[in-house]
Formats: structure tokens, sequence, C-alpha cells
């Protein structure tokens, strides 16, 4: 669908009615004059826009109206382009709560006039995007709908933790007995079974936690050890509420990728995933 007047000659009604003479006007538009005449009679022939009088062509009362609803689009458009924009930015509550709401006014520095929102989704952060309810995600792991763009940007680590009052029951010096202790199993795509390279039986939960901080808390009181992502106890290991399980014939836990995503389809945000890549790249996630 068309404007059935065009930008171009909006601007040129606008002209005519400020400027003395068209020859100001020509001027201004950079053309010859016999042109400018030109396309003054032929907007003449699409609409009463302008009307000739005494010789000269002037802007009518019809053509009014629409340079009066130029000047209000030109206005409109000064002021979007000066507000503020409104980013949202899905993750999951733990990277939220501990890492992304921590680092905002680092990450306010990334454009002039943004405003931020941190949005969290137990639907699932690729739903999110792909239902327009949020601009860029920042998650692990890799989406599963090919409409969804990511780039893998920083190394996730996870530990192997307990309190204090825990161990004193329940000896953990061996990776065997560890096996046979009370587990806080956490319930997402990152099972404990897989990170520990373990049978998918060998670990009988304690109980099932749909939230990290929940497993965290159970933790902290001492209920079982728990595998979770390093930086999601960093403060509870340097305050010594929980410590960290190793040793003799634990095994090695691998890291996942941890990235940014967002709609392959929205090439506008490319400028905003460029800058929270830089951002994203400092973050210790181990």
């Amino acid at each position: 669908m068309d404007f059935p007047v065009s930008s171009s000659d909006c601007r040129l009604l606008l002209l005519l009615e400020t400027k003395e003479s068209l020859r100001d006007v020509a001027k201004v538009l950079r053309r010859d004059i016999s042109v400018i005449s030109r396309q003054i009679a032929r907007i003449a022939e699409v609409a009463p826009l302008v009307e000739k009088i005494e010789g000269r062509w002037q802007v009518s009362t019809l053509g009014k109206q629409f340079t009066t609803w130029a000047r209000d689009s030109i206005l409109t458009q000064e002021l979007l382009l000066k507000s503020r924009t409104h980013l949202r930015i899905v993750t999951t509550r733990e990277f939220g709560a501990r890492i992304l709401a921590p680092g905002l006014n680092e990450l306010q520095t990334i454009g002039e006039n943004v405003m931020i929102e941190i949005l969290t989704s137990p639907a699932g952060i690729e739903q999110m995007l792909l239902k327009g309810e949020a601009d860029i995600g920042f998650d692990c792991g890799a989406p599963r709908d090919p409409a969804v763009k990511f780039q893998r940007l920083t190394q996730e680590s996870f530990t192997l933790v307990a309190a204090p009052s825990f161990l004193k029951h329940w000896p953990t010096q061996k990776f065997s007995a560890l096996l046979k202790a009370p587990h806080l199993q956490i319930q997402s795509r990152l099972s404990s079974a897989r990170l520990l390279q373990l049978e998918a039986d060998a670990l009988t939960p304690a109980a099932l936690f749909h939230d990290i901080a929940a497993a965290r808390a159970a933790c902290v009181a001492g209920n079982g050890w728990a595998l979770v992502p390093t930086y999601t106890v960093r403060a509870e290991l340097s305050s010594g509420v929980l410590i960290e399980l190793r040793g003799k014939g634990f095994p090695k836990i691998p890291s996942e990728s941890f990235g940014i995503w967002w709609l392959r389809e929205r090439r506008s945000l490319e400028t905003w995933v460029a800058s929270l890549t830089v951002w994203l790249k400092k973050q210790k996630l181990s």
C-alpha cells in the first residue's frame, strides 16, 4: 500500500508554501525550474493540492491541510528517533540475578538512550524469542529452531557442592561415597548423570528441583549435595556456607557453552547483539 501523495511531493508543497518564488524552491531542491514546474503540474493532476493564481502556482486550501500533516509527520519522526530504545533481554533466573542484574550499569553503556528490561521465563528462552515476547536471549547450549540464531561466547563450568553440616554426617572424600549420599537433582537440560559421565539410573535423587535457587537453599541447609553452575554458588563458596567436593577419583566435569540468542530475521538487532556480545565475553562463568 502506497501513500496517495509521496513524501517528495509533500516536501515540494512545504517549500512552495514557504518560499517566495518557484526559483527559490528549485534552488533548495537543486533542480532546474522547468523540472519543478512539471512536478507541480503533475501534483495538480493527481489532486487539487495546488492551484495557479495570476499565473503563479500556490498551495490550495486542501494542500495546506497536507502541509500541516507533513509538518506533524516530520515532528513525529524526530521524536521517535530521539525516543528511548526498549530492549527486552530474556535469560535464566540465575543468570539474570547473579550476572545480568549486577552488571546493569555496564550494560546500559552499550548504547545511548536505551532502557533494558530483564525477563525470565519458565516456558523457555527460545519460545519467548519466537513469540516476539523478547528481543535477545542469554542461555547455555543451542536453540532447536533454525529461526533462532546464536553465538557461543563463554564457558559455563559446574561444581559439586555440599554444606559443612552435611559433610559431618556424609563423608564424601571418595566419589563412590558421594554417589550413595543424598543428591539434590536440578531438573534441566543439564542432568547430573550426564555431566558426571554416569548411567542414567546411577543416581537416586533425594529431591527434585526445577529452580537452582531452591536447590541451593536446600544444599546450604545440609539436605544433600548438588551439581550446579559454578557462578550460581560463587558467593556461597567464598563465604564457606558451601564447600566444593573434589578429590581423587572424582570425574572432570565438562563445561557447557553460554551465549547470545536472537531471531535470524530481526536484522535491526545486529547492532545490539554486537555490543552485548562484547559484554558477555567478559563475564566469568567458571
